[in-house]
């Protein structure tokens, strides 16, 4: 179980005060949870797209067969992503709508830094539940610079 002073992921406190300020809405709740499961969405897009690109280039089917699959993955992927910045717009419209700082600093025109943005915050949030530790420390992991073992749950209760 983790203290409050693990728990100072940049996002995530934006996250709590976002949920706080619903004051318990059940339907705001709802709406702001499928939002946030966009930003996930759109990282497995990326990398099935990533993994699925690799695997056709072996493939044995015709040129027309892979292109295809290769435009079918493109356009999972850009959907993915086209969801992510309406979840953005929809989520810092709330903070704005209860007076709170916005989610996200990021121009939604510019689809690498809505990428950027959505990668960070999918990062910061996985490894800071894994490792209860903060985004500079995740980042440090992330360009393996360091990378420590994940206790498991076990380890956890037994702390």
């Amino acid at each position: 179980f983790r203290s409050e002073n693990n728990m100072s992921n940049n996002y995530l406190s934006k996250v709590s005060k976002l949920f706080e300020a619903m004051g318990g809405d059940e339907m705001l709740c709802q709406g702001a949870k499928e939002q946030f499961s966009f930003f996930p969405k759109y990282v497995n897009a990326v990398i099935d797209y990533i993994i699925q690109n690799e695997m056709i280039k072996c493939s044995s089917a015709s040129f027309d067969q892979r292109r295809h699959e290769i435009e079918a993955i493109d356009v999972a992927r850009k959907l993915a992503h086209d969801a992510a910045i309406s979840a953005i717009t929809t989520l810092n419209r709330w903070c704005d709508m209860f007076g709170i700082e916005r989610l996200a600093d990021v121009d939604t025109t510019d689809r690498y830094a809505v990428a950027d943005f959505v990668g960070d915050f999918v990062l910061e949030l996985y490894k800071g539940e894994i490792n209860g530790k903060d985004m500079d420390h995740a980042v440090a992991e992330a360009n393996g610079e360091h990378y420590d073992t994940i206790d498991s749950v076990m380890d956890r209760f037994e702390k």
